[in-house]
């Protein structure tokens, strides 16, 4: 009997067969009930049969998304099943790298494949925006230069995806947000057609709704990204935003974070992990306006002058609670935003700086003590005893940006270099001892003392570059001496002392750093100087 039933049983239809069926339906299917079945059928097998679905219904998926634009429920679905195809499971048998780029060529070989997409980000749905940010999303990936160029060609493609940044709805902003970064990249082009479609407004918008840069979290790591994107080599944005007044925006962001931790309650401690990626992610892009040999560095660094951009870089890099390595990093960003600028150097040497090793209050004579008072230094002095008093392994980082910054102090500027070796040879013949001076760091080799080859490291390149190829003040350098000729001891000049602390490191074995720093200073002093 169930031989019987078997016989007269229909034949079994594989997966591949039902594809097919479902495929020649949704290509002939007329009305919107019969296509959108087509459609929920081949969703169920997208996942598992990616390269079956997608050879026999991707054209006819595509054409359902103009042809059904306005019907919400069909998009999603066909949207969806468009997802499904760019992400296979694993266990697939015809899962492959291959088909992705396949999937995309399918739609950037034709521009009115992505304009569809494009058109779908008018509609105020939720999923037919999300599903369509995803799916270009997923296209770029697979083949980012056709996409790129596929929505610069767009007439309004741009202003579309840009204007996704003023959508309430977080999941659909933020996927528009990434879709902008990674559109943004490596296309000079569509980054000046970003710019000036309002971006920097929407994104330092996006940036304050979301806590600014204390209580932010990833997306405004990504609006920094974007920032980055757009202002990174390209000269039009630049200007753009410096014109633009937003050079006081990035210094707004700054004070924020100083304000938040000087405030009674403080930074919270699971905050300060993303507070830290914000601020690094915000110098790096202050860091983007000050490309060494750019035609705009100059008229950058002016500008981030003119609105209190150092002031705020030079408070984060000494605000004593703030990360080692965000500190570093904004000691690297004060040092570019005054290189080769004469004036900003001499400015700079006006500034005061919270000092880095603040004395505890003093009491006052009615026995109260000025709890609000803070210490504060002169920005070389206290760079010079960053760099060359703390002897922590853990602020190397911080001593080394001090010294980039003191070179840059000097750098190509002729007159500061000699006030600063002229004041550096009076601390070292004065009768107060000055723990940061570099010539009495070098000259009684203090590494034998304090253990710290670093030290003098940093005090040999920063005389280094005192002396480098200036005749001036290799002179100047040259009158230093060490002794009493009244008293019957040996006058020994500067280079004499520098290379008998070489030989002696040779001979003790100490430290290698200590025997190259003065080999380096010598090297540069005694070259083409017939009188050293």
């Amino acid at each position: 009997m169930f031989r019987i039933l078997e016989a007269q049983a229909p034949a079994k239809q594989n997966a591949t067969a039902t594809i097919d069926t479902l495929c020649g339906r949704l290509q002939s299917a007329t009305l919107l009930e019969d296509r959108r079945a087509a459609i929920l059928g081949l969703r169920s097998f997208a996942k598992q049969w990616p390269a079956s679905v997608a050879s026999g219904g991707l054209r006819n998926l595509i054409r359902c998304l103009s042809k059904d634009l306005e019907d919400v429920d069909t998009t999603k679905n066909t949207l969806e099943t468009l997802l499904m195809l760019f992400n296979p499971d694993e266990s697939s048998p015809e899962a492959s790298d291959d088909i992705a780029l396949w999937l995309a060529d399918e739609f950037t070989q034709r521009q009115e494949n992505i304009t569809v997409l494009l058109d779908l980000l008018e509609s105020y749905d939720f999923y037919s925006r999300l599903y369509s940010l995803q799916l270009i999303s997923a296209i770029s990936t697979a083949r980012p230069e056709r996409t790129q160029e596929c929505v610069g060609t767009s007439p309004v493609g741009v202003s579309r995806l840009v204007a996704i940044l003023d959508d309430k709805r977080e999941a659909v902003r933020s996927e528009g947000l990434l879709l902008l970064v990674s559109l943004t990249r490596s296309s000079s082009e569509l980054q000046k057609v970003v710019a000036y479609e309002n971006a920097f407004d929407r994104v330092f918008g996006i940036i304050d709704t979301e806590g600014s840069l204390t209580h932010g979290g990833i997306p405004v790591q990504d609006c920094l990204s974007l920032l980055a994107n757009l202002l990174r080599l390209n000269i039009s944005n630049q200007n753009l935003f410096r014109e633009s007044g937003w050079m006081k925006k990035l210094a707004s962001l700054l004070s924020d974070v100083l304000k938040a931790h000087s405030s009674s309650d403080g930074v919270p401690q699971w905050a300060r992990p993303q507070q830290d990626k914000n601020v690094w992610g915000l110098l790096a892009v202050i860091r983007l306006f000050l490309i060494r040999g750019s035609i705009g560095t100059q008229a950058n660094q002016r500008s981030c002058w003119q609105n209190g951009l150092l002031v705020q870089v030079l408070e984060v890099a000494f605000h004593s609670m703030m990360d080692l390595n965000i500190r570093a990093e904004a000691l690297v960003t004060a040092a570019d935003l005054i290189r080769g600028n004469a004036q900003l150097q001499e400015a700079f040497a006006q500034l005061d700086v919270p000092s880095p090793n603040p004395q505890p209050p003093v009491t006052q004579v009615n026995g109260h003590t000025n709890a609000t008072f803070s210490p504060r230094d002169n920005v070389i002095s206290a760079l010079l005893e960053v760099a060359l008093v703390t002897s922590s392994l853990q602020t190397f980082d911080v001593r080394i940006a001090c010294c980039e910054c003191i070179k840059a102090y000097m750098q190509g500027h002729t007159p500061i270099r000699l006030f600063f070796l002229r004041r550096a040879i009076e601390g070292h013949t004065s009768e107060e001892t000055e723990p940061d001076n570099i010539l009495t760091i070098l000259i009684q080799n203090s590494v034998s003392h304090s253990g710290d080859p670093y030290r003098l490291w940093i005090a040999a390149v920063l005389l280094f570059h005192l002396l480098h190829e200036d005749f001036e003040a290799k002179s100047t350098a040259m009158q230093v001496t060490e002794g009493d000729a009244e008293n019957g001891e040996d006058v020994v000049t500067c280079i004499q002392a520098l290379a008998g602390n070489l030989i002696s490191a040779e001979q003790n074995m100490e430290d290698e750093r200590v025997s190259i720093a003065y080999l380096t200073i010598l090297c540069s002093w005694l070259y083409e100087d017939h009188d050293a």
